[in-house]
């Protein structure tokens, strides 16, 4: 609660302090009365107040305040209450000394006036300007001359608490040299705590008949109705802007001269008395010749007396606004540059910003000013739309930059201008192939030295997909990678109502290491397979990172991986996986061993180096079962006849054909060739007693032992061939992730394929290898295969004779029993048209 006298001035000064401190009332009451003294004079009555007028005493009525705060946001009143306080006092100093200072400044007025007759017209004008100051155009706070003190310098304590480090830097100045006038600019003066322009400082100086200076000092400010003065109509400006009119380009040009002119005339009066006319004259054209919203004008002006300097900025009106200020409080703040406070007007189309910067040796150049100023009001859609015209070949200009104007704040908010214009056309694949996209971007951060901790390496993923992709889904899969996903954010792009909208979907994970570029080619190609239901989604995923292996060397580990869990009852997928991932090492060693046997391409002396590179990588294997397992795969590799791994096509399956006979951990009996397939969402075997076998291919539900069955079943085979074929064969396969009849059906064709690709073909009698493969020696001239229907498979025959046909195979529309041209062998009595060669 305040009570002060009924004067503007004490309210306008509370307001002030509140603006300038940024506490916002919750509310406000204010009453005026009048205040008297009872008869004895021992309490005080509340009285109403006087009518103003005529014969009424100016200090007859008060004004009682209460201010409302809020104690959540200004939790502490005394510092609150200190200043109020002391701006109630140093208003109260002003205004009852008001009338003396406005005395003092007419005696130094007459004493600037009554010079010699030989004055200079810069006294004489400095002269004419204070009487027009003290004509009721300047706010007097406060007057110092020799020992006399009014006002607001009266009360030094006071001084202090509304104005900190400005009786400092005053009695800091350097003693004047010259009769005059002088706009002082100083540190303290930008701290006032209640006045809504900043305060001056003015220092008068005139001669004494012993050729002595004496000075006086000012501190206040031009009135309310002052600052909007002309400002090339007063004296000692006008002297200013004369000065700029000598200018040949404002003489030659009555538009310059009219524009140069209106700036000049809105330019605060103290900025302009404080510094050198000239210093404005090439900034001022500037501001004139802007054009481009992107243009600004930036330039130092420095003061002829005080601490602080003025940069003068000048953006275009509609990019200035209070984010765009401070944006730029921020960068000159990070450029060292200590400011004091600054003000803005607008003038046409343009915002002229004036910022006090204190005097420093080591001031920015005027290029990296204007860069910093300018990198302040690019803003998102500038750089964006800057891209995209770039490229008018790409993009169709006008409904690009129409959509940019629509794009949501939280896509500015995660991605940078430029990925605009990727996006779009990223948005045109996805829609165009209906695929999933992935990018990879790691993200370097400081480190506790051994990769966790709080600072853990970043690593940001941006996922474009038709549809949202489930977040549970995403997690899981990520994780597989090795990667620990922190944040989520997804953001539609494009219109729904056109159907040409994606979803992005950008994770920010932390890595236990920093990726290299390779390590994220790896893993934008691997998760992108993942996400396209192209590559497995396992735990051995994480060998991207870890062994330094691409997505496809791991789905060849993770087929040997799952034809040893069908091989070995021991064996089984957690721990053969945990293996592989504590021994990443090892795991590249058994890959380059399985590459040496099968890539055509590669020499034979590899073949004997990658050997040499597993054995020595095992001798950190310590665990028992780790080497017994580690030994099997390498085993089960060392076997391998052929394979389709280096040529297939994206997402289709693994094949790879081994001889049973070699592998030392099998038992009794062992099929002559074995053809282990591994796919997404399929998974089969077939094993033939002999070089020419007939047998059936079933749909078997028992995904973890199916080996198991069709070997059982391989043996029955035989017995029942006896009279037709030398010997008998079985296949059976097992799908994932998927039920109904055409996912079996398609899993099953898939399997087909599969099985083709790997056997040789004949054609007049010839032997025809597949193309790409490297077969081995022993496993030439291996033609024959057929795959009888058998449960689950019946109604199947006319889709294998249909894979046969597409493939070029020799047994024709013969490849599978019974369908639409083939033979029923129960009428018969054969399967196949290889029985009868």
């Amino acid at each position: 609660t305040i009570r002060c006298p009924d004067q503007a001035f004490y309210l306008d000064a509370i307001k002030g302090y509140m603006s300038r401190c940024g506490i916002q009332p919750i509310g406000q009451q204010t009453m005026v009365a009048r205040m008297e003294c009872d008869v004895d004079g021992c309490s005080l009555e509340l009285k109403k107040p006087e009518l103003r007028g005529e014969g009424v005493p100016e200090d007859g009525n008060f004004m009682f305040i209460a201010l409302h705060l809020s104690a959540t946001i200004s939790s502490d009143p005394k510092p609150i209450q200190l200043d109020i306080q002391a701006i109630l006092q140093a208003v109260d100093l002003s205004v009852r000394d008001f009338n003396g200072m406005r005395k003092t400044i007419a005696q130094a007025i007459a004493h600037l006036m009554n010079q010699s007759m030989n004055q200079s017209m810069q006294q004489s004008d400095a002269a004419a300007l204070l009487d027009w100051m003290n004509d009721n155009h300047y706010l007097y706070f406060g007057t110092q001359h020799q020992k006399k003190r009014l006002g607001l310098m009266k009360n030094s304590r006071v001084l202090k608490r509304v104005a900190p480090g400005l009786a400092e830097d005053i009695a800091a100045l350097m003693p004047a040299s010259d009769a005059g006038v002088a706009w002082i600019n100083l540190c303290g003066s930008q701290h006032y705590l209640y006045s809504a322009a900043s305060i001056e400082v003015v220092r008068i100086t005139w001669q004494l008949p012993n050729h002595e200076l004496e000075s006086a000092i000012i501190i206040g400010h031009f009135s309310r109705s002052a600052r909007f003065a002309n400002a090339s109509y007063l004296p000692v400006l006008a002297n200013s802007w004369r000065q700029l009119g000598h200018d040949s380009l404002l003489q030659h040009s009555a538009f310059y001269r009219r524009e140069i002119r209106t700036l000049f005339d809105r330019m605060p009066k103290r900025t302009l008395l404080a510094t050198r006319a000239n210093d404005w004259l090439e900034p001022l054209k500037a501001i004139i010749d802007l054009a481009d919203p992107l243009q600004l004008v930036a330039s130092m002006i420095p003061s002829i007396q005080g601490n602080l300097d003025t940069l003068l900025m000048a953006i275009s009106a509609k990019r200035f606004g209070p984010l765009v200020m401070q944006r730029i409080v921020d960068v000159l703040a990070k450029a060292g540059l200590k400011q004091q406070g600054y003000e803005s007007f607008g003038v046409g189309p343009h915002r002229i910003i004036l910022i006090a910067i204190e005097r420093q040796a080591d001031m920015p150049s005027a290029k990296k000013l204007h860069d910093m100023i300018r990198h302040c009001i690019v803003f998102w859609k500038d750089s964006a739309k800057a891209e995209i015209l770039r490229h008018p070949d790409i993009f169709d200009i006008p409904a690009t930059l129409k959509e940019l104007e629509s794009i949501p704040p939280l896509y500015r908010d995660l991605f940078p201008p430029a990925q605009f214009s990727r996006d779009v056309q990223m948005r045109r694949r996805v829609l165009a192939n209906a695929r999933t996209y992935v990018h990879v971007r790691p993200k370097t951060a400081s480190s506790d030295g051994n990769g966790y901790g709080n600072n853990q390496h970043e690593v940001e993923l941006h996922i474009y997909s038709i549809k949202q992709p489930s977040l549970g889904k995403l997690v899981d899969i990520i994780r597989a990678f090795d990667l620990d996903p922190a944040q989520e954010s997804v953001v539609p792009f494009g219109c729904p109502e056109d159907n040409d909208c994606i979803h992005i979907s950008v994770l920010t994970c932390h890595a236990w290491r920093h990726l290299s570029a390779d390590d994220s080619t790896r893993l934008r190609r691997g998760l992108a397979l993942v996400l396209n239901d192209e590559a497995d989604h396992d735990l051995i995923n994480a060998l991207l990172i870890r062994a330094g292996i691409d997505i496809e060397a791991v789905s060849h580990l993770i087929t040997l991986r799952n034809h040893l869990i069908q091989l070995m009852p021991d064996a089984a997928k957690l721990p053969l996986s945990d293996m592989l991932l504590r021994h990443p090492k090892v795991s590249a060693a058994l890959h380059r061993l399985f590459t040496a046997h099968h890539l055509l391409a590669m020499p034979d002396d590899f073949l004997t180096e990658a050997r040499t590179s597993f054995h020595q990588a095992m001798l950190k294997v310590a665990s028992l079962s780790d080497d017994r397992w580690f030994r099997a795969l390498a085993e089960l590799v060392e076997a391998g006849l052929r394979t389709n791994a280096f040529i297939r096509q994206t997402g289709s399956p693994i094949g790879i054909k081994i001889d049973s006979s070699r592998l030392s951990f099998i038992s009794q009996p062992k099929p002559y060739r074995e053809i282990f397939v591994h796919g997404v969402h399929v998974e089969g075997i077939h094993l033939r007693a002999g070089a020419i076998a007939r047998g059936g291919l079933r749909f078997s539900d028992r995904p973890a032992d199916f080996r198991t069955e069709v070997l059982e079943l391989m043996n029955t085979q035989t017995v029942k061939n006896g009279q037709i074929v030398p010997t008998g064969s079985k296949g059976g396969f097992v799908v994932r992730d998927g039920h109904g009849a055409d996912f079996v059906l398609a899993q099953y064709r898939q399997f087909i394929r599969t099985l083709l690709i790997l056997t040789d073909n004949l054609a007049h009698g010839k032997t025809i290898p597949p193309d790409g493969i490297k077969i081995a020696p022993q496993d030439n001239n291996d033609t024959y295969l057929v795959v009888a229907a058998d449960k689950g498979t019946a109604r199947f025959s006319d889709d294998a004779n249909a894979e046969a046909q597409a493939a070029g195979f020799w047994l024709d529309d013969a490849f599978a029993s019974g369908g639409q041209y083939g033979y029923d062998h129960k009428v018969v009595g054969i399967t196949a048209r290889g029985a009868w060669v």
